[in-house]
């Protein structure tokens, strides 16, 4: 009997994942946002991660870095919100499953803080295949997109470039309030 095909990894760092070389981390996932330096050159785009797998998070880095994006990381709902009105990311993405609260309730949060720019773009992330449901759930909450994993990394980059591209030429909108 033939052995069962192994999954193929989306990426260089999966591949180390799946190969044993960079063992799987899972970070603390308290409330406390730690110092962390931000990925990148200052005059990029900030692309916040907010994923409690840690070898997932240093994926999209290895990633996004390359593609001419700065980084930073979260590993809660909580951390997401924190870290996105302190940093003023130029887009978010976020696991559709934190270990606080779901992706859908840290987009519909992030929409109502103050100080939080509503054209900033939010992307789920999620693993296996999406579901015409779970799309709208996404798109109802605010986000822009909702990708599956393994990712289409060609695709995550261009819609990422495209995001950033459109917030950055579109004035500034103001909550009514």
């Amino acid at each position: 009997m033939a052995p069962a095909p192994r999954h193929r990894p989306a990426c260089r760092a999966h591949n180390l994942h799946y190969r044993g070389l960079e063992a799987p981390r899972r970070p603390e996932t308290g409330d406390r946002v730690t110092e962390q330096p931000l990925h990148g050159d200052l005059s990029q785009p900030l692309v916040l991660i907010g994923n409690d797998q840690e070898w997932s998070s240093r994926s999209l880095e290895s990633l996004l870095i390359p593609a001419g994006f700065r980084t930073a990381r979260a590993y809660t709902g909580s951390q997401v919100l924190q870290l996105a009105t302190s940093l003023m990311p130029d887009a978010v993405l976020i696991d559709r499953s934190l270990p606080d609260m779901s992706g859908a309730e840290v987009v519909e949060l992030l929409r109502q803080l103050p100080g939080f720019d509503p054209a900033t773009p939010i992307v789920l992330l999620t693993t296996g295949t999406t579901s015409r449901a779970q799309r709208l759930e996404a798109h109802r909450a605010g986000a822009w997109d909702l990708l599956a994993e393994p990712w289409d990394v060609e695709a995550l980059l261009l819609k990422l470039h495209l995001y950033v591209r459109a917030r950055r030429s579109s004035p500034p909108l103001r909550q009514v309030g």
